[in-house]
């Protein structure tokens, strides 16, 4: 059971004169967020462990102050270049507690009398950063426009208080920082026939927060907890192409290559057998293929006074580890692509469409998480939506 409360609130102050395009502003937020997990729930994933089940019960008062400025100045009728800066100062405020329940086998299980697991405990700090962007951007042709930027982000430390039964799990994560670089062009070309947008970018992380698993030597029960991964590393290109060659022909396709991997981090966790902390310096990323595809052909074709539209589309990822050890176990196992496939029949003067529709047509298998419990003796695989089939009908009025 979760209540949870947000507020926001935003000043700003704009100016233009055709040359000079600048604003300023302040920015404020507050959150106030108090949970109590399902006692049922933890009692079917710990009960394995012959635990019994956890009642967890956690507050979170997050107030955030920023101030900010940005102005792009057009140094020539082509070139702009843009400075933008933020100073931000976050609060992180949370309680956390965890119990036991001796009467698990009761019919009311909050009549059962609490045992403290992970004790009562008041967690604050407090962030500041000042984050800045700078960037230039040129028209090369009228249908061109190349740029390049420089930014540097900041996501505010905080304190994992989720559903953890160990007092080692309630870890405190420091900031982390990112430098990002991107530079490409965006294009309209043939008439407007053809978008063609590249951009290659290179991301450059300190203090990376990351959801681990330790394993500390001595004890076979492994630990899940937040964690600061060091250095961390990304970089990559992406492409994007949508053409229009005919009237009733459009065609997509969209491809990135990317290498994510961590930098430096030695990790909390235990080699079982040099009893050493582990090294995941140079291991990818957890959730980051190397490689993604789409492409989609969509045919119109009238008929009389309706309008039908036939779409496929293919989507591949390519292999992704879901752990930081880079565990063959835990991954996707191999890359996988889904073909989806739409047809729809319309009316566009009355403004109704009806439309059939089916995704993963191939039936493929395939995994999109996985988690490593062998401490517990198994490793859960979470698979992704089979085939599947539908029909709707869109109204516009």
């Amino acid at each position: 059971m979760t209540d949870a409360e947000q507020f926001t609130q935003e000043f700003q102050l704009s100016y233009d004169d055709g040359t000079l395009n600048a604003i300023a502003g302040l920015y404020y937020f507050y959150e106030d967020f108090d949970a109590r997990s399902n006692a049922d729930l933890l009692g079917e994933l710990t009960f394995a462990q012959g635990a019994l089940p956890v009642i967890t019960q956690a507050t979170r008062k997050n107030k955030a102050y920023a101030a900010f400025g940005q102005a792009t100045y057009s140094v020539l009728p082509e070139l702009r270049l843009t400075v933008g800066a933020r100073y931000t100062i976050d609060k992180v405020r949370s309680t956390h507690q965890a119990d036991l329940i001796s009467g698990f086998f009761d019919d009311d299980i909050a009549n059962g009398d609490p045992i403290p697991l992970v004790p009562f405990a008041r967690l604050s700090d407090s962030y500041k950063s000042f984050s800045w962007r700078l960037s230039a951007d040129y028209d090369v042709t009228d249908d061109v426009l190349a740029y390049v930027s420089v930014d540097k982000g900041f996501k505010a430390g905080g304190f994992n208080i989720g559903i953890i039964t160990n007092i080692a799990e309630r870890t405190q994560v420091d900031p982390e920082t990112l430098i990002s670089y991107e530079v490409g062009f965006k294009s309209t070309l043939f008439d407007r026939n053809l978008r063609l947008n590249v951009a290659a970018f290179y991301y450059d992380y300190s203090d990376l927060q990351v959801l681990s698993v330790n394993t500390q030597a001595g004890s076979a029960v492994p630990t899940l907890g937040l964690d600061n991964a060091a250095d961390a590393k990304i970089k990559g290109i992406e492409v994007e192409a949508f053409a229009t060659p005919t009237n009733w022909l459009d065609l997509g396709l969209n491809f990135g290559l990317l290498d994510a991997e961590f930098k430096n981090y030695q990790s909390g966790a235990v080699d079982p057998v040099s009893g050493l902390p582990r090294d995941f310096s140079g291991n990818s990323m957890p959730g980051a293929p190397k490689f993604t595809l789409s492409a989609n052909a969509q045919v119109t074709v009238p008929v009389g006074r309706f309008e039908t539209r036939w779409r496929a589309e293919y989507n591949y990822t390519g292999k992704k580890f879901y752990n930081n050890a880079e565990d063959p176990l835990i991954s996707s196992g191999e890359g996988y692509g889904l073909l989806n496939l739409r047809a729809s029949l319309s009316d566009p003067d009355n403004g109704w469409e009806l439309a059939a529709w089916a995704k993963n047509v191939t039936n493929k298998a395939y995994i999109v998480d996985a988690t490593d419990l062998r401490g517990f003796g198994f490793v859960p695989r979470y698979y992704g939506e089979r085939a599947t089939y539908g029909a709707e009908l869109r109204l516009t009025f």
